[in-house]
């Protein structure tokens, strides 16, 4: 006789998660513990990827990726049934370090909200950890631009300029296209201020970083 199939249950909501480095070394435990607050089988979508920007192509070492708003998600969510989901839209902002103009990537970002928004969906985007970047030193920004952006020559005074500009976009993007924006406290970040502190990450994933940006997600149902 054959083996007899096994059952699995249909998906009964969807998962959409766009972000960079962040959500890509927590992208198991976001997962966890959407599904732990939702407590139903689920579909996920995800563009990820160390590095990721919205709004312009990315390479680390060898690896290069497509920008989000260009990456093959946008199509699979086009063609399949829509269904209940949660988007959540993070780690932006390392379009500045590759030196595109703000307003490239704030047009990148309204974009994936408003082919997110063709769905039945809710939307949780978190906004640049602001200050965190203005914390900065001049040295320890030379050396994490040196570092994750070789081929970035903007200064730090010119760097923070876009980010605020970014920044105050967002929160403009937020009131006009009715989504959930999180602002992010600067303590879960380490020393090059937009990386999760990851030394402290047993502190961090319960009660701050990863928790409080699902919580508005998960609970806006």
């Amino acid at each position: 006789m054959p083996e007899k199939q096994k059952n699995f249950a249909l998906p009964e909501n969807r998962f959409i998660l766009l972000g960079a480095s962040n959500l890509t070394l927590s992208l198991r435990l976001v997962i966890h513990l959407m599904q732990q607050r939702l407590g139903a089988p689920s579909e996920i979508m995800a563009a990820v990827g160390h590095g990721r920007a919205y709004g312009t192509p990315s390479q680390m070492l060898m690896r290069r990726l497509p920008s989000i708003a260009d990456c093959g998600l946008w199509h699979r969510l086009a063609v399949i049934e829509t269904c209940p989901s949660y988007a959540l839209l993070t780690d932006i902002g390392n379009d500045i370090l590759y030196e595109s103009p703000p307003e490239q990537l704030l047009r990148a970002v309204a974009w994936c909200i408003s082919r997110l928004q063709r769905q039945p969906v809710q939307i949780v985007v978190t906004n640049l950890p602001l200050r965190s970047i203005e914390r900065l030193s001049e040295g320890r920004y030379l050396i994490f631009r040196n570092l994750f952006y070789p081929f970035c020559k903007l200064s730090l005074v010119e760097t923070v300029r876009r980010a605020r500009i970014v920044h105050a976009g967002l929160l403009d993007m937020a009131a006009s296209m009715h989504f959930k924006l999180y602002e992010q406290d600067p303590v879960w970040f380490g020393l090059d201020g937009i990386h999760a502190n990851y030394w402290c990450w047993q502190q961090i994933e319960l009660s701050g970083f990863i928790a409080n940006k699902l919580s508005a997600l998960v609970l806006a149902q």
